[in-house]
């Protein structure tokens, strides 16, 4: 499963990116972000806001191809920032906190030596106001490894 690696690679790496990064949580602390694989943990006991700040690293769609073309996954990186303040300004740091990410991802492009970032990567914010959550989706492509498995392989 060779997008579950770049996602535990990137999940990694974004985690070592952000170290000593904080933001306000939902006690108006600064805290560390939450770094989840694919979903937020089942709550248990948790309100939604107490897993802010986060990054969900999320494995959206793969595609295989032909022998000749690279196999292909896309990933979505989500940053939400909880900001309860009357100035609904909490958009700004998940746009800084995205862009610190971009430009980790665009001064890199090759991880792990087997992933390799395709480019356009494209942002987006939501457009309904969901306050006081603030997300910013960092849409990715890769190239990864294509698997094959020889048809003598199982006999």
């Amino acid at each position: 499963m060779i997008p579950i690696e770049l996602q535990d690679y990137l999940k990694d790496s974004i985690k070592e990116l952000l170290n000593g990064f904080k933001v306000k949580n939902s006690n108006n602390e600064l805290s560390d972000f939450n770094i989840y694989s694919q979903n937020i943990p089942v709550k248990q006991g948790k309100k939604d806001k107490e897993h802010y700040p986060l990054i969900v690293i999320a494995i959206d769609e793969g595609r295989s191809s032909d022998d000749d073309d690279p196999a292909s996954a896309d990933i979505a990186i989500l940053v939400g920032i909880y900001d309860d303040s009357e100035d609904n300004q909490g958009y700004r740091d998940a746009i800084n906190v995205g862009n610190k990410i971009i430009n980790y991802l665009l001064s890199q492009t090759h991880f792990d030596n087997k992933h390799t970032l395709k480019l356009p990567l494209s942002y987006q914010l939501p457009q309904e106001d969901i306050s006081p959550y603030f997300l910013l989706a960092i849409n990715t492509t890769w190239n990864v490894p294509q698997i094959t498995i020889k048809d003598d392989q199982y006999t």
